[in-house]
């Protein structure tokens, strides 16, 4: 498979991420309940109106500094993607794409919908796990290629 084409392919894995948690929303917001795991793991709706983890900040100054992530995202993967090998195009679109899905709750709602309840952690989105697994993913990826360089 080609370059392009895996990089399209990684692209099209998370804008479907992206859609399910658009679907997961509107689900949590249509009040929709359920246990995934017995008491530990549940599907409810919770407002989360602070950035990850429920950290409490909020706000303005939290959307413009989000926004100018995500601006800084975008064009530095535009600018940089043909360096890239077709796996950090899965990395950034997870980040970039998981942070607009919640960025776009704060603008409409004023807060973040959340909807997986991990009874001993916290609530949280298949959108933060998509910005947690990119960045986390683009960090081990970055300090493997570091030792091999």
């Amino acid at each position: 498979m080609t370059s392009n084409i895996k990089k399209a392919a990684y692209l099209l894995i998370a804008v479907f991420l992206f859609a399910l948690d658009r679907f997961f929303k509107d689900w949590a917001l249509k009040g929709y309940e359920f246990s995934l795991i017995k008491n530990f793991l549940s599907f409810k709706f919770a407002a989360n109106p602070y950035i990850a983890f429920s950290l409490p900040i909020k706000g303005m100054v939290l959307n413009f500094i989000i926004a100018s992530l995500i601006v800084g995202l975008i064009y530095y993967l535009a600018k940089e993607q043909s360096k890239f090998m077709p796996i950090f195009v899965l990395f950034f679109s997870l980040i970039i794409l998981g942070a607009v899905s919640n960025f776009w709750d704060r603008l409409i709602y004023g807060y973040v919908i959340d909807y997986f309840d991990c009874k001993y952690f916290t609530v949280f989105n298949l959108a933060d796990a998509m910005i947690f697994v990119g960045v986390i993913t683009y960090l081990f990826s970055q300090k493997k290629i570091t030792q091999i360089g």
